[in-house]
């Protein structure tokens, strides 16, 4: 969808800069467009916070996603929206470059394979947004341009997972919720529930746990299902992507890839070593498909049918 001028507000005097009145409003939006009031995005972070000695100076990047949580339902008012954003943003500024799996493991009871469904991104530098890898449906970035009073608002999303006239609802959502901020003289009052009123639409997820193959697979691993190579057919080039990433010799075929590394940034790297190999294959493949027999099967298949439509061709 095509670019977008908002104004940059915020109110500096509170401590409200426009990263905090974005993340209340994207909260916002996200309560409105699923109905649920307790939501959580992904935040990119610079990672120049880490304590290291001249972590400024470092060359290349330091960036992460950070999970941000925001209760709706623990703000009466704008203003103590906005307060709440900001205290959770302080409290954890020491944190923020914690690793996402590790997060999600001790402190969660999500399943490991568990990403980000949008990610926000705020650069004050008049900078061309860049696709970064985190696995998430739909990134919303913000930069800033000669003007410092606006930003420019700009959306990548997957076709598969999110629809584009529900990116277009949540544009206009978001600008409307970032123009009933912009007045400070109205912080104190509540947002008006008709300006939020929305048919509750979630997302598309074609399951992250997808498939009763995926519960099979954790079943047969935990029962020490040992030797199965010997009885499952792996095609060599899977086997070597796996390796390629993994750094495995031997890997169980039905064991999910986030049972070795619980990182979205496993699936990139599965994706990349398969288009290397000459395989179309997308990050969304390697989550809908998480096991070398999954991934297998379906190469096989195609095979076949490649073979099959070559046969008719030719008959």
């Amino acid at each position: 969808m095509p670019r977008q001028l908002v104004p940059r507000v915020e109110f500096p005097e509170r401590g409200n800069t426009f990263a905090i009145v974005l993340k209340a409003g994207w909260a916002k939006v996200l309560a409105a467009v699923t109905g649920q009031p307790d939501v959580v995005f992904g935040y990119l972070v610079s990672g120049r916070s880490l304590p290291m000695a001249q972590i400024e100076d470092v060359i290349g990047p330091c960036i992460d996603a950070s999970p941000v949580r925001v209760d709706t339902r623990q703000a009466n008012t704008k203003l103590e929206l906005l307060e709440n954003v900001r205290d959770q943003n302080l409290q954890g500024m020491p944190y923020e470059t914690y690793p996402y799996d590790k997060i999600v493991s001790q402190c969660t009871q999500w399943p490991p394979e568990t990403r980000f469904s949008t990610l926000l991104e705020c650069q004050v530098a008049a900078v061309e947004p860049g696709m970064i890898p985190f696995g998430e449906d739909l990134t919303c970035f913000f930069t800033s341009g000669s003007d410092k009073n606006v930003m420019c608002m700009q959306f990548l999303y997957s076709l598969e997972r999110v629809s584009s006239s529900l990116v277009a609802d949540m544009a206009d959502l978001l600008c409307s919720v970032l123009d009933q901020l912009s007045h400070q003289n109205e912080l104190d009052n509540p947002f008006p529930s008709v300006a939020l009123a929305m048919q509750p639409t979630a997302i598309h997820r074609k399951g992250l746990t997808n498939g009763s193959s995926n519960q099979h697979a954790l079943k047969d691993a935990t029962n020490g299902f040992t030797d199965v190579s010997k009885t499952i057919h792996i095609l060599p080039d899977v086997r070597k992507v796996w390796r390629e990433v993994f750094g495995e010799e031997e890997i169980n075929p039905v064991v999910p890839f986030y049972s070795i590394w619980r990182s979205p940034i496993a699936a990139v790297q599965l994706a990349d070593q398969y288009k290397i190999l000459g395989y179309k294959v997308e990050m969304e493949d390697i989550i809908e498909h998480v096991t070398m027999k999954e991934r297998s099967d379906i190469l096989n298949e195609r095979h076949v049918s490649s073979q099959s439509l070559l046969l008719q061709y030719l008959g």
